[in-house]
């Protein structure tokens, strides 16, 4: 009995000190903002003229590149960076 009582202590403890809050994921402004350069100036020079409108669908695979890179763990991201 002893030992079923410890390892319940033991497992209580284990849960306790796992679950961190302050380390749940948030977006990285400044590291999605580099991120976002970073593709748009991998692109080629934009068109001067085109008959349909492509350029918007660049810039919006940028962003959600960027948006989806730049979620890491909260403790690692500088105060200024930090956004939900």
């Amino acid at each position: 009995m002893k030992i079923l009582k410890n390892l319940k202590i033991l497992i209580g403890l284990i849960l306790i000190t796992s679950c961190k809050p302050e380390d749940r994921t948030i977006q990285d402004r400044c590291l999605q903002k580099e991120i976002f350069k970073e593709c748009m100036n991998s692109l080629p020079a934009r068109p001067v003229s085109t008959h349909y409108s492509d350029w918007d669908e660049v810039v919006k695979a940028c962003e959600n590149v960027a948006w989806s890179h730049s979620r890491i763990k909260r403790s690692v991201v500088k105060i200024e960076c930090q956004g939900d």
